[in-house]
């Protein structure tokens, strides 16, 4: 019961950030899996991205919309088929890999997006400035994104929008328009490769939790995009920075104990 109660606070913690900042959540459930539940990094990650199988962050997307953010479709399709061919990859290396080798990548991965992000944030960009017009026209680079996406994913379980919203602002997009397109390629069960893959490398995973992370992930993401759409631009992309930051330290954390342990 009391594993049951730390599965649904960590679905609720991850819910609420994927609200708020257009993330899936899985940067957040990999290092709390692990720290509040005991977990091996590739079963965190494999039951990371089982629970994030059914469209969760479908509350958050609605809020967006309502909002008048308009999801470009036509970007999400084409990085939805390119991180379905990148993500089966990513997670047949994860299984190759010491844990602790997992965690300093994912460390180095959100310490590196994470000063991407800081310095976009403290440039002259105009909040309320355009769009680049022709971003959503640069078709193989948002193939490419989906790939680097599904890789990543597989690899070290971040569910990609670590690397879609950095990489499609970098393309032109605006950070809401980045972070529903990030939401929107949820709404398919993208992730399925990937947990095939985990589930025949670990079949001992513990599939009765996926529920109740999913049930206190839905329910707190709603709440999170209300309250991202009440913060500017600039200061969401310094909250996102600071976020990635400290995830980044914990895992680097947990990587410096494994291989002391």
């Amino acid at each position: 019961m009391i594993e049951i109660g730390l599965a649904a606070i960590a679905g609720a913690a991850a819910g609420s950030l994927a609200g708020i900042f257009g993330v899936g959540g899985n940067a957040v459930l990999v290092p709390l899996l692990v720290m509040l539940l005991g977990f091996a990094q590739q079963d965190a990650q494999g039951l990371t991205l089982a629970a994030t199988l059914p469209p969760l962050g479908l509350p958050a997307l609605l809020a967006y919309r309502a909002k008048g953010v308009q999801v470009p479709w036509a970007a999400v399709g084409l990085a939805v088929f390119g991180f379905i061919a990148g993500i089966p990859l990513g997670s047949i290396f994860a299984n190759r890999l010491p844990g602790s080798v997992l965690q300093a990548l994912l460390a180095l991965l959100l310490f590196f997006i994470a000063a991407n992000v800081w310095r976009r944030a403290g440039g002259n960009e105009v909040v309320q400035a355009p769009e680049n017009p022709n971003a959503q026209k640069r078709y193989p680079m948002l193939a490419l994104i989906g790939v680097a996406a599904g890789f990543s994913s597989g690899l070290l379980g971040i569910g990609g929008a670590m690397i879609v919203i950095p990489s499609l602002r970098a393309l032109g997009f605006g950070q809401r328009k980045a972070q529903v397109t990030s939401l929107a390629m949820l709404l398919a069960p993208i992730g399925l490769p990937g947990v095939l893959v985990y589930a025949r490398e670990r079949p001992s995973l513990p599939w009765g939790l996926i529920a109740p992370i999913a049930i206190a992930f839905i329910a707190s993401s709603l709440v999170g995009a209300q309250i991202a759409n009440r913060i500017s631009v600039r200061r969401l992309e310094r909250v996102f920075a600071s976020y990635v930051v400290l995830m980044g330290i914990a895992m680097l954390a947990l990587a410096v104990l494994r291989r002391s342990a």
